[in-house]
């Protein structure tokens, strides 16, 4: 299973997210609700050990296309979102469960959710991310 694999499998376990809405990779589509995710470019050496071996990074961005609407209520649901999804990581990340990558030790998280682009009625939230694991 590639990193991408393993990823979107370990989203499909996430409570947070609409049981309903797809999970697609690397593309967006136009009606809300849906979440992407895709890969960033990054150099996959995290660190090298004198020993041979090497911590990767597989960086990532994980976004949902949501409904969006000039009421504060509806803005502050979307935020709220990504608050929460950091949290479930980190609590995950505690506890070891971690995408089914060979050697994965954490994903940690890059930035905050934050609006990438929105329309009157639909808008497109973020976060960036990276799975370290360890391969000898």
């Amino acid at each position: 299973m590639t990193a991408i694999e393993a990823i979107r499998q370990y989203f499909m376990d996430c409570p947070l997210l609409d049981a309903e809405a797809r999970i697609n990779v690397n593309y967006i589509g136009v009606e809300p609700l849906e979440y992407i995710i895709y890969s960033d470019p990054m150099d996959p050496i995290y660190k090298r050990y004198s020993d041979g071996g090497v911590i990767k990074q597989y960086g990532f961005t994980f976004a949902t296309l949501n409904y969006h609407s000039p009421e504060v209520i509806q803005q502050l649901e979307n935020s709220g979102f990504y608050e929460d999804f950091s949290r479930w990581i980190e609590e995950n990340n505690k506890k070891g469960a971690l995408p089914e990558v060979d050697g994965a030790q954490r994903i940690e998280v890059l930035t905050n959710g934050y609006l990438l682009n929105a329309e009157a009625d639909r808008g497109q939230y973020q976060i960036q991310l990276k799975l370290l694991y360890l391969e000898v």
